[in-house]
């Protein structure tokens, strides 16, 4: 009775042990198949990131050469307009700019206020009855 007892137990504890490796193995495959899962979506996620990245760039890149495009067009019409005025026009507009900056000029002129170099109201206006 004594052996049977004995060959008992040792037939349950290898049976335990077995089901204990056979849960370890079902255990290491989930994870492993876990892992391989997660890399796989993690991969997706990394190329689709990958991709809105350079799409976003591509698309900055494109308005910001739109951006520069009409600014040109715009600085050309500018000066296409600008083009057109005669040096008869130009003149005074030149020397009343010269004469605010050069020594002597508009900012010695008694009849220009000197901060912002306006005609001076000579004469008060008068107050309303």
């Amino acid at each position: 009775m004594e052996q049977d007892t004995l060959a008992e137990i040792l037939r349950v504890a290898k049976e335990l042990r077995e089901q204990l490796d056979a849960e370890r193995r079902r255990a290491s495959e989930w994870l492993a198949a876990t892992r391989r899962e997660l890399d796989a979506v993690h991969q997706r996620d990394l190329a689709a990131l990958q991709a809105a990245t350079a799409q976003g760039g591509a698309g900055a890149a494109g308005e910001a050469s739109q951006q520069a495009t009409q600014l040109i067009r715009e600085a050309e019409a500018a000066t296409r307009s600008l083009a057109g005025f005669q040096d008869d026009y130009l003149r005074p507009v030149v020397r009343r700019h010269l004469a605010a900056i050069l020594p002597g000029g508009a900012l010695s002129n008694p009849y220009l206020c000197p901060r912002c170099r306006a005609p001076l109201q000579l004469y008060p206006p008068q107050p309303m009855r």
